[in-house]
């Protein structure tokens, strides 16, 4: 199990309270908490161990998987923890409809006026006058306004294809946060004839250059962000382990793992705690705060670097990890999923850091490297 304490203080303390009030272990809490952290910071931010002038840094996508088995009060837990989400993002539907539907008038007229000039054009004398139109033409579609897509923080069910399509939408950002097995089952192609379809989710963990160009369909995307937030069976898990296709690919290496003790036939069902309103009010201004000026056009993440009592801590753990991994090492039999806990620890210490001390955080500290 991961005790809440090693969150952020608010964090934590939501955490804590969700996991008191299902009568969860902590840990489930502490993954999605985690999830929810990236889906609100991923793509804005990257570390760089070594400052931002250094040509490695890490992307701040988190991907988390716990398992537990069914009537665990899975929902009960991501519902809790990703509601501020959902209500952020109904906020912002409500503030953006008299824009959204400015532009679209807009749009549809400048589109109906571009097809009677396409008329025009075709029916004109010569080709001086057929110039003239086109002229008219571009300076139409140049002077048309760009559509505004309301904001989008997270999916659930989602096939690989809309997944791009969501990506080039939401300023190269989204994640999945969800307790249903459906996920996997997309990767391994359910909806495409049983070819797998993992480059999406593979480039969206690394911040790789996404470059689609299929018929009918396009997705240029130059720093992807997915984060994801998954709790499903025991089961489920195990025959998604079995596919040498998820862990060839390097799919599985990039899930950081909980399967804490179930403590299902051990609850009181008559004891009723409910989250205090000051935690839950707490946590939802500061996840507000975090979002406060989110753009909705891809721009270039900012790189925050780490202290060096910070970077010294954060060498002494891939030190281990390093040692742990090579020929009849610890880490051997798992070394595609240990070579990647170097940065995913530096990933979640910079999501605590920016959680502690705001969007303005310029060093990640020591303090939450080691949490992390």
């Amino acid at each position: 199990d991961i005790p809440a304490a090693l969150l952020p203080s608010w964090v934590g303390g939501m955490a804590g309270a969700v996991a008191e009030s299902t009568q969860t272990p902590p840990a489930l809490a502490v993954l999605m908490a985690c999830s929810v952290l990236a889906t609100i910071l991923h793509r804005r931010f990257e570390v760089a161990p070594w400052g931002e002038d250094d040509d490695y840094s890490e992307p701040l996508a988190l991907w988390t998987l716990t398992g537990l088995p069914s009537g665990s009060r899975k929902t009960a837990v991501i519902s809790a923890l990703a509601a501020p989400l959902v209500k952020w993002e109904k906020l912002e539907r409500d503030r953006l409809r008299p824009e959204i539907a400015r532009r679209a008038s807009a749009r549809m007229v400048a589109k109906k006026r571009i097809e009677k000039l396409v008329k025009d054009a075709a029916a004109a004398d010569n080709d001086e006058a057929r110039e003239k139109i086109r002229q008219q033409i571009q300076e139409e579609e140049e002077a048309m306004p760009a559509e505004i897509i309301p904001p989008r923080l997270f999916t659930g069910d989602v096939t690989a294809e809309r997944l791009q399509g969501l990506l080039v939408e939401h300023a190269e950002r989204m994640a999945v946060l969800s307790d249903e097995a459906g996920i996997f089952l997309i990767m391994a192609g359910m909806y495409s004839g049983g070819m797998a379809s993992l480059d999406v989710f593979l480039q969206g963990h690394a911040g790789t250059a996404m470059r689609v160009d299929r018929a009918g369909r396009q997705a240029h995307v130059d720093k992807p962000a997915l984060s994801f937030g998954l709790a499903l069976q025991p089961g489920v898990l195990a025959d998604v382990a079995s596919s040498r296709r998820f862990r060839d690919s390097g799919l599985l290496a990039r899930f950081l793992f909980a399967m804490p003790e179930s403590n299902v036939g051990r609850r009181d069902v008559r004891r009723r705690w409910s989250i205090p309103s000051y935690v839950q009010n707490e946590y939802e201004r500061r996840l507000f705060d975090l979002l406060d000026g989110r753009e909705l056009v891809a721009g270039k993440p900012r790189i925050i670097g780490m202290t060096e009592p910070a970077r010294d801590a954060w060498l002494n753990f891939a030190e281990e990890i390093e040692a742990g991994q090579g020929e009849r090492g610890a880490l051997e039999s798992i070394g595609d999923w240990s070579a990647k806990l170097p940065g995913a620890a530096a990933r979640i210490a910079a999501l605590f850091e920016l959680a502690e001390r705001g969007p303005t955080a310029e060093a990640v500290n020591l303090d939450v490297t080691e949490k992390a």
